[in-house]
């Protein structure tokens, strides 16, 4: 927990044809969800893990905020939060 928040973390991984063990059941891999112009604000400090993250969440249809540290996503989240519909 985070000051008090619960934080989700969705992590979608392919799977891979011809991977699974003997006498285990293939599991259905989930299909990402698309967005349709929702905001996405993504705060980290490692600017390799923004720019990823960001072409991801592009990909996919969503509009995307980056912010490097807490302080700038709080900046970020105050000058948008009106305008934008979040996710």
């Amino acid at each position: 927990m985070f000051g008090g928040r619960r934080v989700a973390i969705r992590i979608f991984l392919p799977v891979t044809p011809g991977r699974e063990s003997a006498g285990e059941a293939a599991v259905a891999t989930p299909i990402p969800p698309v967005g349709k112009g929702e905001v996405v604000l993504v705060v980290d400090d490692e600017e390799t893990v923004l720019r990823a993250t960001e072409a991801v969440l592009r990909h996919h249809g969503y509009e995307v905020l980056l912010a490097s540290d807490g302080v700038q996503a709080v900046a970020i989240f105050a000058v948008n939060s009106a305008a934008s519909a979040w996710c």
